[in-house]
């Protein structure tokens, strides 16, 4: 493969931790990424995977989706990818790579990006995109239209995720897992545990002046 650009760096102001709780599940998607939901099937199964690796699948739907950019997809990546074989030409897969790495692997193209600490409340995501080399005029919108659909699930995330911050600080909040398909997040907070003792404490510890 072949970088398709620059690699990308975004500050989002939001725990680093977060972010990655944000990738490590899928539930969310029906009500957070509705662009993604009628592009691909919900998979709400705790992720298949080895300890400190999770994956994902989610199958490019039948029923063409009600936007254009999502149904051109539909209709030109299977056309676009003969070189693959038929079933991993409707197929995204997800890798989460505790702590802080992610890679999506799409039929036209992948991605990887890590998730980096830049301060309490601040993150730095640096990404790169990948693909064969393919000069097509088909292939080429083909990976625009992935683009515009990733770039908008990505849009989505920053905006979850600064919603999951403030939500933090409220003094309601009490720490637990919520639900069986945090598996991935459970082991996540695990790791954090065992690597930064502070993550222990029952309460965040004093600043220094």
């Amino acid at each position: 493969m072949v970088p398709l650009g620059p690699i990308s760096v975004e500050h989002w102001d939001v725990d680093w931790k977060i972010v990655m709780e944000n990738y490590l599940e899928s539930y969310h998607v029906p009500i957070g990424h509705p662009g993604l939901f009628r592009l691909l099937t919900p998979d709400y199964e705790a992720h298949l995977g080895v300890p400190g690796v999770a994956r994902g699948t989610g199958w490019i739907r039948e029923q063409l989706s009600s936007r254009w950019s999502e149904r051109a997809y539909q209709k030109m990546v299977g056309s676009v990818t003969q070189h693959l074989p038929e079933a991993n030409r409707r197929c995204w897969r997800s890798y989460s790579m505790l702590p802080n790495l992610g890679v999506d692997v799409m039929p036209d193209q992948m991605d990887f990006f890590q998730i980096l600490p830049n301060g309490p409340g601040k993150t730095i995501i640096r990404g790169g995109l990948f693909g064969l080399p393919d000069e097509r005029r088909e292939m080429r919108i083909t990976r625009y239209l992935s683009d515009r659909i990733n770039r908008q699930t990505n849009s989505e995330d920053a905006w979850l995720c600064a919603r999951v911050q403030r939500g933090l600080r409220s003094s309601s909040y009490v720490p637990c897992q919520i639900s069986t398909l945090e598996r991935w997040m459970q082991e996540f907070h695990e790791l954090v545990r065992a690597r930064i003792p502070e993550a222990r404490l029952p309460a965040e510890p004093a600043r220094f002046a």
